[in-house]
Order: C-alpha cells, then structure tokens, then sequence
C-alpha cells in the first residue's frame, strides 16, 4: 500500500514525518538490517513521497506569489 499524505497535513507535520523516517531508518541499519531491506525500502519510498509533497506545495506557493 501507498503512502499518501492528506492535503491537509502541515508542512511542519510533513518535516516531522520525514524526521521521523530518518529516525527509523538510523535504528533499523543500527539493529542490523541491510540497507537493501524491504523495511528501509519502503520508509525511503514513504520519505521520497513526503519530499514531492513538499517540493509540489513550495512550487505551488512560488506560482502564487508570482
């Protein structure tokens, strides 16, 4: 299943969700798994996701202000 954030989630909820992945990543390589694990997989597929969100709601804000 996808991971997609609601529209209506805050950006400083959108970079903690990141955080909170990179957090989760840190414990899961430190605990042993292979950066290759399905588990890390899909935390940096879930970060990438958090990252376009955020990439497309800047550019948004950009046209904007134009």
């Amino acid at each position: 299943m996808e991971f997609k954030p609601s529209e209506n989630m805050s950006y400083e909820g959108l970079w903690m969700a990141l955080d909170d992945i990179k957090w989760r990543i840190g414990d899961a390589v430190l605990s042993g798994d292979r950066i290759n694990s399905p588990y890390i997989k899909g935390q940096r597929k879930k970060a990438e996701t958090i990252k376009d969100e955020l990439l497309r709601r800047f550019n948004e804000q950009a046209k904007q202000a134009e």
